[in-house]
């Protein structure tokens, strides 16, 4: 028996589910690893994990915001 071709799932999907896809199709490995920074985020201090983040992110894949809070004191952990 012949080995399988790999497929790629989004292949797969039916024709009209093409359009909710936009350009997801498109999307390629990115070099920034998220779960890395996290580690470094939890690990580190502020200074150095933000300095992981500056020297590691891919805005070619990845978006950043920043964001105010309307009620700053209600963001605290419990």
């Amino acid at each position: 028996p012949k080995e399988e071709e790999k497929k790629n799932p989004l292949d797969m999907l039916p024709k009209s589910c093409a359009r909710c896809l936009g350009h997801l199709p498109t999307f390629q490995h990115r070099t920034f690893v998220l779960d890395a920074y996290k580690r470094e985020y939890s690990n580190k201090k502020i200074e150095e994990s933000t300095q992981f983040l500056w020297d590691n992110f891919d805005p070619e894949g990845y978006t950043m915001y920043w964001c105010s809070y309307k009620y700053n004191e209600e963001c605290t952990a419990t």
